[in-house]
């Protein structure tokens, strides 16, 4: 049972240093694209597309980390 509680965190670790990692190059790739189009008046072409992607893999390892610590968004009713 220890073995499983180990490898558990050390994945939980894991999606959380890569969906900080992921969101950090969000931002930069946001703040270049920016910069290009407002600044060098000459938008990246890929820029959007890369953050789309990289946006769908964050949701996706952050919804691990909320699902393990039980902190999901809910509704209730009534």
């Amino acid at each position: 049972m220890s073995l499983i509680k180990n490898v558990d965190g050390i994945i939980n670790r894991f999606c959380q240093y890569f969906s900080g990692a992921l969101l950090g190059v969000i931002a930069v790739v946001c703040a270049l694209q920016v910069f290009c189009r407002y600044v060098l008046n000459n938008s990246l072409s890929w820029s959007e597309e890369i953050m789309r992607y990289l946006f769908i893999w964050l949701v996706m390892f952050a919804t691990t980390i909320t699902v393990k610590h039980g902190s999901g968004a809910s509704v209730d009713i009534f």
